[in-house]
């Protein structure tokens, strides 16, 4: 067996898959920063033959309505591209399938900072004309991974128990 050597990545960059904003007079006229409803998920996809890993970045801003659902003001996905190296030395670290990625947990925490980081960015651009100050609040990605666990592992119980 190989020892394991550093893992080697490259950021290939960022791209906008969607955007959606509704912001309104009726949300402006009763906005308050304190009550906005926040919504981040992301996924993880991977490529085996170029060892790319992609992670997609899911922010939904929400508004409470007295009486009524939350109004969904404003939406956006990023994915994050990133290359690496030398895999064959570093499976316990990453592992691209053709149906999964294994990302070990340090590595995903940073994988998951960059990708928030960089739409962070993109959507402080895309709301800076707006006429109140919305941004993306520093997200602590433990919290987010660990309830992708918990999706994961009841969707993978949901998956058996069906068979």
């Amino acid at each position: 067996m190989s020892e394991e050597k550093d893992l080697n990545l490259d950021f290939k960059g960022i791209k906008e898959i969607s955007f959606n904003n509704k912001f309104n007079d009726n949300i402006l006229r009763d906005f308050n920063e304190d009550n906005i409803l926040l919504a981040v998920g992301f996924s993880i996809t991977g490529n085996k033959d170029n060892n790319i890993v992609s992670i997609i970045i899911d922010i939904k801003y929400r508004y409470p309505v007295l009486n009524s659902k939350p109004i969904e003001f404003f939406s956006f996905s990023t994915e994050s591209f990133f290359q690496f190296y030398d895999l064959e030395n570093n499976q316990s670290k990453l592992e691209i399938k053709d149906d999964s990625v294994f990302v070990e947990d340090d590595l995903m925490i940073f994988l998951l900072s960059i990708s928030i980081g960089a739409t962070r960015g993109m959507i402080s651009y895309k709301l800076s004309s707006l006429p109140v100050d919305i941004v993306l609040p520093i997200i602590d990605v433990t919290t987010l991974m660990d309830a992708y666990k918990q999706a994961h592992i009841k969707n993978d119980k949901k998956n058996k128990a069906s068979k």
